[in-house]
């Protein structure tokens, strides 16, 4: 979760675990909540999909990367987002 700005902040465990697979080319990924600052989730929100490959690019851009896939929080649509991870 975005918890201020754009920046995106994960731990350097998970830099290291999406850095390492994507060495191994094993495909892991990075599901991110964006939410506008003094806005709603439920109405402005958005799940950011990105790639493990993206890491480094996601902490130095945050959701300014270009995220494999997008969705609008409140209405997820849990069935093509499981076919986004499975043909990604």
């Amino acid at each position: 979760m975005v918890k201020k700005g754009r920046k995106v902040n994960p731990s350097p465990h998970q830099i290291a675990f999406h850095a390492r697979h994507a060495e191994l080319g094993v495909r892991t990924f990075v599901l991110v909540l964006y939410v506008p600052p003094g806005k709603v989730a439920s109405k402005e929100g958005k799940l950011l999909l990105y790639s493990g490959a993206q890491i480094f690019e996601l902490v130095k851009s945050g959701v300014d990367t270009d995220p494999v896939a997008s969705y609008h929080y409140g209405a997820v649509p849990w069935n093509m987002l499981m076919f986004t991870l499975a043909e990604a």
